[in-house]
């Protein structure tokens, strides 16, 4: 539910991701602003963690969500104790915290807060930017001494506005914001869509090409098959026309008469058969089907003589 309408974390948003150095600016602004909003309501947050804060990206702003307040309580608070957390569900303690003191306040979470800021980004040119008052959060012992959050949101304003500046004096006009760096995700996404789209494409297209030669070579299977089929129910076509050549009736062949083989029985009498065959199809007009017979009254006496 969290992710769903908070968003990611900030682990997973920054990992693999390329933005702008403004980008990050104005993420750590509203981090800052999130964070300062819980010590306005008199609230201490107690787990400040780069997990707990989530970020969601619409067209046109980016949103951060400071979640996770199981272990928040009102400043002052006399009723929470160090047993109460542990370094899994509070990774970065502050010192009053970890000495068990029981009256806590705002300056413990921005503790925790620099922790954050200096461990999530080590390494990262941002992190210079922040890197002053982080520093001076984290020699401060005594909460009282800590740097205020006002202190950083300012310093973070000032960075926008020369980050802001220095684009306009390259580009000659418009602005960076945090959607600019997103636009160049979305538009690397819907590349990485059409390169996938065109190579599924391919993809069918070659299985398309694959079908058709399986289906010609299964059509020229079936062409060579019926032409052996044919050759030799011509074959013994021919034998047929030889005993009744024999047997003084003139037959023609025309070329389609495999079929009618199939219907002579071969353990009946093959003349017979035949000169059956030649009743059956002897006074078909001559070349339609079936067989040709020349002089078909003499054929006709004959087969009744056989009857």
């Amino acid at each position: 539910m969290i992710t769903l309408y908070a968003g990611v974390n900030l682990k997973g948003f920054i990992k693999n991701r390329s933005m702008k150095k403004s980008n990050y600016i104005e993420i750590f602004i509203k981090m800052s602003l999130a964070l300062e909003s819980v010590g306005k309501c008199n609230y201490i947050h107690n787990c400040i963690c780069i997990d707990n804060f989530c970020i969601s990206v619409s067209d046109e702003d980016v949103q951060v969500t400071l979640v996770s307040f199981g272990r928040s309580c009102p400043a002052q608070s006399t009723s929470f104790h160090s047993s109460h957390f542990n370094k899994h569900c509070a990774p970065f303690p502050s010192p009053e915290l970890s000495r068990g003191e029981k009256c806590l306040t705002h300056a413990s979470d921005v503790y925790s807060f620099a922790r954050v800021l200096t461990t999530t980004f080590r390494g990262h040119r941002i992190g210079d930017i922040t890197r002053d008052w982080a520093d001076r959060v984290l020699l401060s012992r005594s909460p009282e001494e800590r740097p205020k959050l006002e202190e950083l949101i300012v310093v973070l304003n000032q960075s926008k506005q020369l980050q802001l500046q220095n684009t306009n004096d390259l580009m000659g006009s418009g602005s960076s914001s945090i959607t600019g760096g997103i636009g160049d995700e979305k538009e690397r996404a819907v590349q990485r869509k059409e390169r996938k789209r065109k190579k599924a494409t391919k993809d069918e297209a070659h299985r398309q090409s694959e079908k058709k030669e399986e289906e010609k070579d299964l059509k020229e299977t079936i062409i060579e098959r019926d032409l052996w089929k044919k050759q030799k129910c011509e074959e013994s076509l021919e034998s047929y026309v030889l005993t009744l050549k024999n047997n003084n009736i003139t037959v023609l062949k025309p070329q389609q008469l495999c079929s009618l083989l199939e219907t002579i029985d071969s353990k009946s009498n093959p003349l017979k058969c035949q000169l059956e065959t030649v009743k059956m199809y002897g006074n078909l007009n001559p070349g339609k089907s079936g067989y040709v017979v020349k002089d078909f009254e003499f054929e006709s006496r004959q087969l009744n003589k056989m009857n």
